[in-house]
C-alpha cells in the first residue's frame, strides 16, 4: 500500500489550518459580535478559534500513526536500519502501546503478566502491518551485502513468534501458518507443507531490517490517547494496592 499521498497532504493541510483557520474564526467572531450583533454566532466562532489552535498544536497526535510527520530523531530504536526482532522487543518494552497493553494485563490479573503474552500480541500487530504493506521489511541473503524488499504477500503464509533466548532474552522466529512445532535447537516444523515452503523463503534471509522511523510512526514511544488510557489503568492499580514496582515501571514515559 502506497502511503506517500497522505504523507504529502498532511503537512499541507497542517499549514492551511495554521495560516487560515484561527484567523477566519477570529475575524468572524469580531464581525458577528461587534458589527452584526449576533452574539451567539460570535461565541461559536470564538470557541472554534481556540479549537483550531488546539488542532494545530496537537496535529501529529491527532493523525493516524502512518500519516504523522517523520520525527526528528528516533525515540526508542537505536539505528535507522533496525533488526525486525530487536525492533519488536523494544516496542514491547518502550512503546506507548507496549506499556498500555502490559498495564491492561497487570490490572485485569492483579499481578504483572507474563511477557510472552505481550510479545504474542505485538507479533500479531506487526504481522498485520507487514501483510497490509504499512511496514516494509528488507532482507539480506547469505553471502550478500545488499538488502532487498520482502514482498508483503510472503507474510500471508507466515507468522512471527518469540522464544526465550539466553543472549537477548527473547528471539524472533518465523513460523508457517496452520500450526508448527519448535525444537529445542530452534528448528521449525510446520504442519502445512505449502505454508512451510513459503516460510522457508523468508527464513533464508540471515538478516531482516525495518526503517526505524516508519516503525516508530506505527508504535511511537508517546501517544496522547494511549498514554491517557495507561494512566487510568495505573490509577486503578494504585487504588487496588497492586505491585508498586510494576506501577513504577509502567509509569515511565
Amino acid at each position: 500500500m502506497d502511503t506517500s499521498i497522505p504523507t504529502r497532504w498532511g503537512p499541507a493541510l497542517h499549514a492551511a489550518i495554521w495560516s487560515a483557520a484561527p484567523f477566519v474564526f477570529f475575524l468572524a467572531a469580531v464581525v458577528e459580535g461587534a458589527i452584526a450583533g449576533n452574539y451567539w454566532v460570535a461565541a461559536v466562532c470564538s470557541i472554534l478559534f481556540f479549537v483550531s489552535i488546539g488542532v494545530v498544536v496537537h496535529w501529529d497526535s491527532l493523525l493516524p500513526p502512518r500519516w504523522r510527520s517523520t520525527p526528528k530523531k528516533l525515540e526508542y530504536l537505536r539505528d535507522r536500519d533496525s533488526e525486525l526482532g530487536a525492533a519488536i522487543r523494544d516496542m514491547v518494552w518502550r512503546s506507548a502501546w507496549g506499556k498500555w497493553f502490559s498495564a491492561q494485563i497487570f490490572v485485569n490479573g492483579g499481578q504483572p503478566g507474563p511477557e510472552e503474552t505481550v510479545f504474542h500480541a505485538a507479533s500479531h500487530l506487526v504481522a498485520e502491518q507487514l501483510t497490509n504493506g504499512d511496514l516494509e521489511v528488507r532482507g539480506r541473503l547469505p553471502g550478500k551485502l545488499d538488502y532487498e524488499a520482502i514482498p508483503r504477500t510472503h507474510w500471508r503464509s507466515s507468522a512471527l513468534n518469540f522464544v526465550r533466548d539466553p543472549a537477548t532474552l527473547w528471539r524472533m522466529v518465523v513460523l508457517p501458518r496452520g500450526g508448527a512445532t519448535i525444537d529445542p535447537d530452534g528448528t521449525v516444523t510446520g504442519r502445512d507443507p505449502a505454508a512451510m515452503q513459503r516460510t522457508i523463503a523468508i527464513s533464508t534471509y540471515d538478516s531482516m531490517i525495518v526503517d526505524a522511523y516508519q516503525f516508530e510512526k506505527l508504535w511511537p514511544r508517546r501517544d496522547r490517547f494511549t498514554d491517557r488510557k495507561r494512566r487510568k489503568l495505573l490509577n486503578k492499580a494504585r487504588k487496588q494496592g497492586l505491585n508498586k514496582d510494576e506501577i513504577t515501571r509502567l509509569s515511565q514515559d
